[in-house]
C-alpha cells in the first residue's frame, strides 16, 4: 500500500477546501440580508420598521463577517498543526510501509499505554512477534488529534488477554407530561412517546503487560474478530475455560472418578417413571430390554 504524499501539495489544496468553504458563507451572509433589504425596504409603510428592518439586516451582515473572518483565521492557525502532523507522517511512510492485509481501527481514549493521542485511526496488523499500530494519515480537521505521530509496536508475547466489553441496548426515555390547567382531570397525560434511542458501547480491551502491570488499551469492536485470528489462545474466554479444565484435572485424584450409574439402577429409576405415570408400562418395558441387551 504507497500512501506516499506531497506535503506542500496536500495542505495547499486543503487550505483552499476550508477557506473556500467559509468564504461562500459569509459572501451568502452578507449578499442575502443586502437583497432582503433591497426588495422589502420601500414596501414597508412605517419609518419605525423600516429603521428596525434595517437594523436587523446591519447586523446579520455584520455577523456573517466577523464569522467569515474568524473561521478564516482558525484555518491558518489549524494549518500549522496539519503541516506539523503531516511532515511527521510523511517522514514516517519512508521507514514503514502498510500492508494490504492491515485492517483499520480507532484508539477509542486519550493518554493510554504508550499511545498518548487522542482518538484517532490505525492501521492494525502483525509483524513477526509483533502488532503494528500506524496511524491513518491525518486530515486537515482532525492534525489536532495527532500529538505525536509514531507508528506503536507492541510485542505479541507481553499480551496476556483481549476481550470485549460494553453491550448493545436500546435507551428508553420517559414522555414528558404535558403542563394543562390545575382543573383538568387528566393533568398527568403524557405528550408524544420519545422513540427508542440504539446505543453501541461495545469495545475491544487488550490487556497488555508492562513490567509488572498491566495496561488496558481500548479500541473498536473490529479488532476483536482479527485477534481472535492473530492469538486466538489469548482470548479472555479460551483463557478462563482452560483454566477451569485445570482446576478440575488438578482435583480429579482428590474427588475420584465419578461413579458411573449401574443398568440395574437405570432400570429402578425407569421404575419411579413408570409408577408417578411419567411414562407408560410398554416404554418402561422398552427401555428396560434396551438396558439389559446393552451389558
Amino acid at each position: 500500500m504507497d500512501n506516499r504524499i506531497n506535503v506542500e501539495q496536500v495542505i495547499q489544496a486543503s487550505r483552499k477546501k476550508e477557506q473556500m468553504w467559509y468564504i461562500v458563507i459569509a459572501v451568502t451572509g452578507i449578499v442575502l440580508p443586502f437583497a432582503l433589504w433591497v426588495f422589502y425596504f420601500n414596501n414597508l409603510e412605517s419609518a419605525n420598521w423600516r429603521g428596525f428592518f434595517t437594523v436587523v439586516m446591519v447586523i446579520l451582515m455584520g455577523f456573517s463577517l466577523m464569522y467569515g473572518a474568524t473561521k478564516l483565521i482558525s484555518v491558518n492557525v489549524k494549518e500549522k498543526k496539519f503541516r506539523t502532523a503531516l511532515t511527521k507522517y510523511a517522514s514516517l511512510i519512508e521507514k514503514t510501509q502498510v500492508p494490504e492485509v492491515a485492517t483499520v481501527i480507532t484508539c477509542l481514549h486519550t493518554g493510554v499505554g504508550r499511545f498518548g493521542f487522542d482518538a484517532i485511526n490505525y492501521h492494525f496488523w502483525k509483524e513477526g512477534d509483533e502488532f503494528v499500530f500506524y496511524p491513518v494519515r491525518p486530515e486537515f480537521k482532525t492534525a489536532k488529534a495527532y500529538n505525536l505521530v509514531e507508528a506503536v509496536r507492541l510485542n505479541t508475547q507481553m499480551v496476556r488477554s483481549f476481550y470485549v466489553t460494553g453491550e448493545q441496548f436500546f435507551e428508553v426515555k420517559p414522555a414528558p407530561f404535558k403542563e394543562v390547567p390545575d382543573n383538568d382531570e387528566q393533568s398527568d397525560t403524557p405528550s408524544k412517546p420519545i422513540p427508542p434511542v440504539y446505543r453501541d458501547t461495545r469495545a475491544t480491551i487488550i490487556a497488555y503487560a508492562v513490567g509488572d502491570q498491566t495496561v488496558y488499551l481500548t479500541f473498536s469492536l473490529n479488532l476483536n474478530d482479527r485477534l481472535k485470528e492473530l492469538l486466538p489462545d489469548k482470548e479472555k474466554a479460551v483463557i478462563e475455560m482452560a483454566a477451569k479444565q485445570a482446576l478440575a484435572d488438578s482435583l480429579l485424584p482428590i474427588v475420584g472418578t465419578p461413579p458411573v450409574e449401574t443398568a440395574m439402577e437405570k432400570i429402578a429409576d425407569l421404575q419411579l417413571l413408570r409408577d408417578n405415570g411419567t411414562i407408560t408400562e410398554e416404554e418402561f418395558q422398552e427401555r428396560k430390554n434396551k438396558l439389559l441387551d446393552q451389558q
